[in-house]
């Protein structure tokens, strides 16, 4: 299998075991867009529940949600950017 990303969201320009030509790819802002839906549904939610539920101090939610959302909305764009180019050069 070839690398698909050559570091953090940036797309390499082919395949490196097919050389399939990426360089044309273009997912827009469909990724961004999925991603904050994902993630606006389960971690507003969460973050209530621990609120009402253990009452923790509000520095632990200061630093343990935006750890949480960075990481999380890195791996979920990753995901979901991989899937819209797998679609397109199917369809083509």
């Amino acid at each position: 299998m070839g690398e698909l990303y050559s570091s953090g969201l940036t797309v390499n320009n082919s395949c490196t075991s097919c050389q399939l030509d990426l360089i044309n790819h273009d997912c827009g802002d469909g990724p961004s867009v999925f991603a904050i839906f994902i993630l606006g549904f389960s971690v507003i939610p969460l973050a209530i529940f621990i609120e009402f539920n253990y009452q923790p101090p509000y520095l632990f939610h200061i630093i343990l949600w935006p750890v949480i959302i960075l990481f999380s909305s890195i791996y979920i764009i990753k995901k979901i950017k991989s899937f819209f180019i797998f679609k397109k050069f199917q369809h083509h």
